[in-house]
């Protein structure tokens, strides 16, 4: 019983949190200008690379677009700068490995995919580092 109150509680504050920093991204930026502009490189069929950034200025997101489908490498990063998701798209899906780290910067989770859909998957536990 007391677990779950925890993980309760634990949850209540990741939506608390995620609500805010949803608040404050919508102060600086009223509109999704990233999925804009994502949108306009799709409908245009252009080539171009995206860049986001999170409100404290530091680069989030990177990602490449040929014809206006995303190819090759693509970043999420942490404010820090440190990497938190790395993958490479083809022909606009996930594929081959994705990688995603913890803010701490162990691993959280290896992903294999296929054509966008995920075939294989390694997770770490947050606690200890050990496979689940």
């Amino acid at each position: 019983m007391g677990i779950i109150l925890i993980l309760g509680f634990i949850s209540l504050l990741a939506m608390t949190y995620i609500f805010i920093s949803v608040k404050i991204d919508e102060k600086k930026h009223p509109y999704d200008a990233l999925e804009k502009k994502i949108k306009e490189i799709e409908n245009n069929k252009l080539t171009d690379k995206v860049l986001d950034y999170h409100v404290s200025g530091e680069l989030s997101y990177e990602a490449n677009f040929i014809d206006g489908v995303q190819q090759g490498k693509c970043q999420h990063l942490y404010h820090t700068g440190q990497i938190s998701t790395e993958g490479y798209y083809k022909d606009g899906y996930r594929d081959g490995e994705w990688t995603e780290w913890q803010r701490n910067g162990n691993l959280k989770a290896k992903r294999i995919y296929k054509d966008g859909l995920e075939v294989d998957s390694t997770i770490w536990d947050d606690s200890d580092d050990s496979l689940l």
